[in-house]
């Protein structure tokens, strides 16, 4: 399991999902105002970090390809049409880590159309391990609650 404090992990960037839970306001006396979370993917300074998709469609529709190649391999295995992977010890091994995926894409996609109905801006994105700007503000908007995020490989 993999345990994670921040929006970095050990590899160059990490991919996940946010939804910024209200649209920042600008104070009506002095004008400031709290980022939004698109402008600060504007600011980022790592060629790493990006906004891959804005809202869930395209995600949504990906998971879905997803689990049916999934289904598909487990399918054709069970029944002897393919052999198993080199990677695994066993064909029994690589059926498990199907039923495995197969469960994560599904509860991915119940993920993803209930954000849809809960939040109005749902951000795929990628922030670079040494992008500090944009970490430092994602974890302290998750500090304030202003946004809630969902790790691309969190089940």
């Amino acid at each position: 399991m993999k345990i994670r404090q921040g929006f970095v992990s050990n590899s160059s960037s990490s991919s996940f999902l946010i939804a910024q839970l209200k649209k920042p306001k600008k104070c009506p006396t002095c004008g400031r105002c709290d980022p939004d979370i698109e402008e600060l993917f504007d600011r980022g300074s790592s060629y790493d970090t990006s906004i891959n998709y804005r809202g869930v469609e395209r995600l949504l529709e990906e998971k879905k390809v997803g689990l049916k190649n999934e289904k598909d391999t487990l399918r054709d295995l069970e029944r002897g049409y393919i052999a198993k992977s080199r990677w695994y010890k066993t064909k029994e091994d690589q059926i498990c880590s199907l039923k495995q995926e197969i469960k994560i894409l599904e509860d991915d996609i119940e993920m993803l159309k209930e954000w849809d109905e809960k939040y109005d801006n749902i951000l795929y994105v990628t922030v670079g391990d040494h992008d500090t700007y944009v970490n430092e503000v994602l974890n302290q908007m998750v500090k304030n609650k202003e946004i809630v995020k969902r790790w691309s490989d969190e089940n």
